[in-house]
Order: structure tokens, then C-alpha cells, then sequence
């Protein structure tokens, strides 16, 4: 694999040259701080960018002419990373070996560049059929963003945070009215927010003649301003002077117990190699971790427990589906099990397997090409370590690195949405 990267005065672009898969990639990355308003249009905009373009102004066009690009496939999303949001719109196809079709590298790269760059706009606004039928897509996901107990209680913990925090900006805790009162206009005006300010980089990836690649880029990418502003990455949580401890009823079946705790001043091994072997021997590593062990196996007080450690938050939660009645003897073991980690109360043994799988599951993220394109940006924007490079850091986390990291973990809030109450329909 051989990687390259070209700063163009209004664009980054970023090569990774491999024959180990038999497709390739291309993508644009654009990247801004995120506000509110900014995100609601931005999943406005990933979807309009797959449902037509100027040239192929129907979803039938669009898919057409994907079937004539031997199934070249195009999407897009938008996503929410810390302070950042992201805005990417990615090709998939064959590698142009295995085409006999000289012209096919540049169809593709066409087909590419004319969803991102040739929206298909009317008047202004981008077409009217396609804005309501995303409209309508989205009304209808929020009528079902809280189904799970899981998702109610998620966004019932980041509402408790104070300020104005990205963690917030989720489906769920946006008005109908807001998303009523977008109209085609507004994104249209959005989009050329996104070309004119957002940071903007292409990475390509796979066995492909990238001299011919960059000179049709530089003749094509309508990308025509300088963008030199700061983006962050981190947010800043406002903790309450004591932990808060919440407790709300729902007509679910079963119990959520949410306990988030916030992480400061964590040094970068900290952030990047001791976090995931701390979260592999407390929480995340199935059957053999300390909470399954303790709260599942030994006291069998929950369904499941699972983990999320959110980076550019400085946020770690442990999330638990149980019965109401349990709920206090699980807060207690939780807590118990933590002291235990800052202890060093754990197995030796456990750390050195802890290590040998997560250098196994690193390895064999080599075997998706979606990783070398993700650990491709992570490195542009957050100088974020290569595989190799993680793995030799992982396999020297000491278990005294390991309880460090364990009394890092404060208290925030402890968040209990609980079975038993009927609907009020009933």
C-alpha cells in the first residue's frame, strides 16, 4: 500500500494505492463545527445527493446509470464527530482492470463529481419532489426515533447536560415544526455553505492510475475558496456540582440504566490505547469482562451490558437493560467493579488476552477497505496512529496505566428509565 497526499490551495487529496481489493473508492470529506441548525440540513442533504442530479434528475436516471457503470454505487451521509460535523458523498466500483471500457475510470469519476457538484436544482431550490419525499422520510423517523427504551434514555441523558452541546443535536429532540419549516430553498442555500466553507478532502483509494486521477480532479472539483478557520474537535461537558441521579417512568417492558462519567486531561496514550484495553477487561469483553461477570453471571441482575466511549466527548457510559427491581444493587455493583479497577483488582492473565484481541481485531480490520479510508481521515484531522502503530502502543499499556485511566472516570450522572407503566391510552 503506498499513500499520498496532494494540499491543493482549496482541497486536500489523499491517494492509497492497493491491489488487495477488487474495487475501489473514492470519496469527499467536507468538515465544519457543528451547530444545530447545521446537522438537521445536513441530513437533509445527504439524502437529496442520492436520489438525483442535474443530469439525472429521477431516482430511475440516477440508478440507471449506475447499473450502466457495471453497479457503481454512490451515497452519502452526514455525521456528527465531537465539535464537527461531516458531510461525505462516496463511490464504490470496480477496480478498471477487470473493464474493457477505456473510458470507465472517467464515466465514474464523472458520475462522482456530478452528484456532488450538479445537484439537481430548480428555481433555486432543489427539486420539489425529491425535497418532500426526504422531508417526509425524515417526519416519519422521528415518529420512531424512541421506540427502544435504549434510544428514549440516550436522549433523556444528553438532555440533562447543560449548554449547548452537539451530544444533543439527535432526530429525537428536534420539533416537527422545525424540520416543517425547511423548505428546498434553505437547502439549496446550505449546500452552497458546504462547497464555499466547509474543509474540504477526496480520498481515493485502490489499484488505479492516480496521475490520471489528480490532473482530472484539478480540472474538475468546483471547490474554488480558501478555507483557513479553526474547526474543533473536543466539546466541554458543564458538570453539575454533585452527580446527578435521575429516575423516570416509561411504558416499556424493561429498565434502562444509563451511568455516564466523564474523562479529563487524559494523556494521548490515554485517549487512543489505554481507553480500549480499560473498556475490553471492564466492560466490552463479552463473557470474560469484570461487568458481565459481576452483574450477569454472579448476580444475574440484567439482560445485557454494553459500553460506549466517546472520544471527542471525554465521555464514557455504561448502558444496562434490566427489571426496575434490580436497578440499586446493579448501581452498586457497577460502582464496586470500577473500584476494582482502580485497585488493580483484575488478572494479569486478562490483560495480556485483552491485548491479543484487540491486536487480532485490528488485523483483521485490514481486511475492509473501509478502515485504511477511515484511519486515512482520522489521521488528516486528529493525527490518529496508523494499525501498526496501535498495536505496538496497545501491547505496552501496563495495568498501572490501566487503574490511572479507571480513577480518570468521574461521576456524572446515573440515569434510570424504568418498566411498569402503562400507557395512559390503556
Amino acid at each position: 500500500m503506498q499513500y499520498n497526499k496532494y494540499n491543493y490551495e482549496t482541497y486536500n487529496l489523499h491517494t492509497i494505492k492497493s491491489d488487495k481489493f477488487k474495487s475501489c473508492h473514492i470519496e469527499i470529506n467536507f468538515r465544519d463545527n457543528i451547530t444545530k441548525e447545521s446537522y438537521l440540513k445536513s441530513l437533509f442533504l445527504s439524502s437529496l445527493i442520492q436520489l438525483c442530479t442535474k443530469k439525472y434528475p429521477r431516482r430511475m436516471d440516477l440508478r440507471k446509470r449506475s447499473e450502466e457503470l457495471y453497479q457503481t454505487s454512490l451515497f452519502a451521509s452526514s455525521y456528527k464527530m465531537g465539535a464537527s460535523l461531516l458531510f461525505m458523498v462516496g463511490c464504490d466500483f470496480i477496480n478498471p482492470t477487470y473493464i474493457k471500457d477505456a473510458h470507465y475510470l472517467e464515466n465514474v469519476l464523472c458520475f462522482f463529481l456530478d452528484a456532488v457538484f450538479e445537484p439537481n436544482i430548480v428555481e433555486n431550490g432543489f427539486d420539489k419532489d425529491a425535497f418532500e419525499l426526504v422531508k417526509n422520510d425524515i417526519l416519519s423517523e422521528m415518529d420512531t426515533a424512541c421506540e427502544s427504551p435504549m434510544s428514549l434514555a440516550s436522549k433523556n441523558v444528553v438532555n440533562l447536560i447543560n449548554g449547548d452541546n452537539p451530544l444533543k443535536f439527535m432526530l429525537s429532540n428536534y420539533d416537527k415544526s422545525e424540520v416543517e419549516s425547511i423548505t428546498k430553498e434553505d437547502i439549496y442555500s446550505y449546500y452552497k455553505e458546504v462547497i464555499e466553507h466547509y474543509t474540504a478532502d477526496i480520498i481515493v483509494f485502490g489499484d488505479l492510475d492516480f496521475d490520471f486521477i489528480k490532473d482530472y480532479l484539478s480540472k474538475n472539483v468546483a471547490i474554488n475558496t480558501i478555507k483557513n478557520h479553526k474547526i474543533s474537535l473536543y466539546t466541554d461537558i458543564k458538570k453539575p456540582k454533585k452527580p446527578l441521579f435521575v429516575k423516570e417512568p416509561s411504558k416499556f417492558m424493561q429498565s434502562t440504566l444509563l451511568l455516564g462519567y466523564s474523562l479529563e486531561n487524559l494523556t494521548e496514550k490515554e485517549k487512543i490505547y489505554v481507553c480500549h484495553v480499560f473498556d475490553y477487561i471492564f466492560c466490552n469483553g463479552a463473557f470474560k469482562s469484570k461487568l458481565f461477570a459481576n452483574l450477569r453471571e454472579k448476580n444475574s441482575l440484567c439482560y445485557g451490558v454494553s459500553s460506549l466511549y466517546l472520544k471527542f466527548n471525554k465521555l464514557y457510559v455504561i448502558k444496562v437493560s434490566l427489571a426496575k427491581e434490580n436497578v440499586s444493587k446493579a448501581i452498586k455493583v457497577i460502582k464496586n467493579s470500577l473500584n476494582d479497577m482502580k485497585k488493580g483488582l483484575f488478572e494479569d492473565e486478562f490483560i495480556i488476552e485483552t491485548k491479543k484481541a484487540l491486536t487480532n481485531y485490528l488485523k483483521s480490520s485490514e481486511d475492509a477497505m473501509s478502515s485504511y479510508i477511515n484511519n486515512c481521515y482520522l489521521k488528516e484531522i486528529d493525527n490518529f496512529p496508523s494499525v501498526n502503530e496501535r498495536i505496538k502502543s496497545i501491547n505496552l499499556v501496563t495495568k498501572e496505566d490501566i487503574q490511572n485511566f479507571a480513577k480518570k472516570l468521574k461521576e456524572l450522572v446515573i440515569y434510570v428509565l424504568e418498566d411498569g407503566v402503562k400507557d395512559e391510552a390503556n
